[in-house]
């Protein structure tokens, strides 16, 4: 039972404390203050029973300052939204206060004493909220609000990579399905690229090629084939080569760039108009060629009518059609690779996301310890994977989730898998995390600035970490999303060795940062949720729903190499390195 003399003790505090904030304490009750938070065991023991997740309270603080702020009338929509009218709103503001105060300065101020500005605020914004609650029948004065205008996001592309089949890239920057294109040079070694212009004009470019991007609808080619299909929209798209500038008039035709330096053009459909280049568009100096006919430009400006030949440029039909092969092709061989994870002995888990058609509520895990760790779908729908055929879960909702249970405890720890971030709507948001903050676990989630963390929980006890009190430390990548990787499939990845000491963080099988481990406890995940989060410590909790698609992830108990990193991600990702005659 609790000792109603700590009840007393907590009156007490309180009165000291806002004397405090209000700066009217005299010595004599800051060194009652002081002596309070310095010898009250019992106030820090219950602080470390209530602080598992600290980031969650803090975002509770933010939810009843902004409350404050905006009147009793928003209450409805935050976590005051639970609190009742009259006695019982009362009451529960009560309990609600009792708790964050012996939170707050038992950890706060007994780190940093009266002096930290963070606790002055929250007790300031506390006091007033309360005077709000309990005199809600009286005007109160609103704080004048300062909105401050967003940074402007821009967008710098031209056009976005839609489809490619065996494409081989002969440059440093190596565009992926579903990259945004900015003005500059594109080099095709190899392979098929289909680029969509934002004028609308459709490119299928073949390698080897050299394309310079100058807008959304004018390009430059000093190498190899493509063939354009212009709509309406985009009519007056232009092709440039070192001898002719082509000028579309809503058409489809192919261009070409010998390695002789001569260029080839052939109208399929419609008509284009040619140039000679830095003419300006003289009319004295315009060839007009027609549906079924094109032209040869040498490099000395002479130029000659020819057949159009449609058969040597790639239609849409070879590109799907390649497309196809090379799929089925891509999914064989993950299939292969995913038998060899399904027989290792060190892969606790493996998700694959192969949907069961009788069973389409589970999340079948595919390693050796069998249907015990099978995961169970709630809310979740089932969609198209990283390629077609290839299934994923899709979490969108706030109740969208996978739970799931992995026994054990590691000296190391890879978790792994295939997401696509469709927004960054919220400061944090689960890939994998545990239910639970007990000493070695792990949360593993993603922040609104595009960042990659992993907290894991070193210890029971209140420490100061990262210049806070807390029980675990959070290890965080640089920058992995942006507005251009949204929608895109990114291979994750992140390995905690005891061995090494260190905590490795990967996207697409590339090392993007090696952070020393703090303290070295056993590794373990027990109770934990897949695109979400529910603690068990928490009836309600800040929202952390992933929002996108998932479409493998794997639990191994060891730390795979960088190269083993690198492996899985080249054997898994959508498209293939391929090169056809």
């Amino acid at each position: 039972m609790r000792d109603k003399s700590l009840d007393v003790l907590c009156d007490e505090l309180d009165q000291l404390l806002i004397l405090a904030t209000r700066e009217d304490a005299s010595a004599t009750e800051l060194e009652r203050l002081n002596s309070l938070l310095r010898d009250h065991d019992e106030l820090r023991s219950h602080a470390a029973s209530v602080l598992r997740d600290e980031a969650l309270l803090r975002e509770e603080l933010q939810v009843l300052c902004a409350s404050d702020l905006l009147g009793p009338e928003a209450f409805s929509t935050s976590i005051s939204g639970t609190f009742l009218k009259g006695q019982k709103k009362k009451a529960a503001w009560h309990r609600e206060h009792s708790r964050l105060r012996r939170l707050l300065f038992s950890t706060r101020l007994l780190a940093a004493g009266l002096t930290a500005c963070v606790v002055t605020a929250v007790i300031i914004v506390m006091f007033l909220f309360s005077r709000t609650i309990q005199n809600s029948s009286q005007p109160v004065r609103q704080p004048e609000l300062v909105m401050q205008s967003s940074p402007k996001t821009t967008d710098n592309g031209v056009a976005v990579l839609t489809q490619s089949v065996a494409a081989v890239w002969d440059q440093e920057t190596q565009p992926e399905i579903g990259d945004t294109l900015p003005l500059g040079v594109l080099r095709l070694k190899s392979g098929l690229a289909q680029i969509e212009f934002y004028s609308g004009a459709l490119m299928l470019l073949e390698g080897p090629a050299e394309l310079e991007l100058l807008s959304a609808d004018r390009c430059f080619c000093r190498r190899g084939k493509l063939r354009m299909t212009i709509p309406r929209s985009a009519q007056g798209f232009t092709v440039l080569s070192p001898e002719i500038e082509a000028v579309d008039l809503g058409t489809e035709f192919g261009f070409e760039v010998a390695p002789q330096g001569q260029t080839l053009v052939y109208v399929f459909d419609g008509k284009i108009e040619l140039y000679p280049p830095g003419s300006q568009r003289a009319v004295e100096g315009r060839i007009e060629v027609l549906a079924g006919s094109g032209q040869l430009i040498e490099r000395a400006g002479d130029s000659y009518a020819i057949t159009a030949a449609r058969q040597t440029f790639v239609s849409m039909q070879d590109l799907k059609l390649r497309s196809e092969e090379a799929v089925a092709r891509r999914d064989a061989l993950w299939r292969q690779r995913t038998q060899v994870l399904m027989q290792g002995r060190r892969v606790v888990a493996l998700y694959n996301f192969d949907q069961d058609r009788d069973q389409d509520r589970v999340l079948h895990n595919r390693s050796i310890h069998g249907h015990s760790l099978d995961g169970a779908i709630v809310g979740c729908e089932w969609s198209k994977g990283r390629w077609p055929g290839k299934y994923a879960l899709e979490f969108k909702r706030p109740g969208d989730r996978v739970c799931i249970h992995i026994p054990g405890e590691y000296d190391a720890l890879t978790l792994a898998g295939w997401i696509r971030v469709d927004g960054l709507d919220r400061d944090l948001s689960s890939i994998l995390m545990t239910n639970g903050w007990e000493v070695g676990e792990v949360h593993w989630q993603i922040l609104r600035s595009g960042q990659i963390k992993l907290g894991i929980c070193h210890s029971q006890q209140l420490q100061m970490i990262q210049g806070r009190m807390a029980m675990g430390y959070d290890y965080d990548s640089p920058d992995v999303w942006d507005l251009a990787q949204i929608g895109q499939w990114i291979h994750v990845a992140v390995v905690v060795d005891n061995t090494s000491g260190f905590v490795t963080h990967f996207a697409n099988g590339r090392a993007l940062s090696r952070e020393p481990l703090q303290h070295k406890v056993k590794l373990r995940l027990g109770d934990a949720q897949i695109g979400n989060w529910r603690s068990r410590y928490q009836p309600e909790v800040a929202i952390r729903n992933f929002n996108g698609r998932i479409d493998e992830l794997v639990i191994i108990g060891y730390a795979l190499t960088d190269e083993e990193i690198q492996s899985l991600y080249q054997e898994g990702k959508p498209t293939e390195v391929l090169t056809y005659d």
